[in-house]
């Protein structure tokens, strides 16, 4: 859990010269990956709510949410519900809990 806030976080570790550990084959931010994956996961969820429940009733019947990854499927699982979604569904090799539901797919 983050004891500071991202901007006095930054500061401080530039400040000890400390490198922001790599813990994806990505480009990091200034902020751990882990704290940084906390940030726009109630606007995703509700983005993908939105999108969600603009389809027809017969596609959202077959409608699966795909996470790329385990922030993104967390993000689904955690807000989803009280969005009116169900469980993610994702990559295996980069999430945990899979799952299936139909056969569209609408990738966020």
């Amino acid at each position: 859990m983050p004891l500071l806030k991202p901007e006095p976080y930054i500061r401080y570790t530039q400040t000890l010269g400390l490198k922001v550990p790599q813990v994806e084959h990505r480009r990091s931010s200034q902020l751990p990956q882990l704290f940084a994956d906390r940030f726009g996961r109630p606007e995703m969820a509700a983005c993908a709510a939105r999108v969600y429940h603009s389809l027809p009733a017969e596609d959202r019947a077959k409608a699966a949410i795909f996470g790329n990854n385990y922030s993104e499927c967390g993000a689904i699982d955690f807000y989803g519900p009280k969005l009116g979604l169900f469980k993610a569904i994702g990559n295996p090799i980069k999430t945990t809990g899979i799952g299936s539901r139909g056969t569209l797919q609408a990738k966020l």
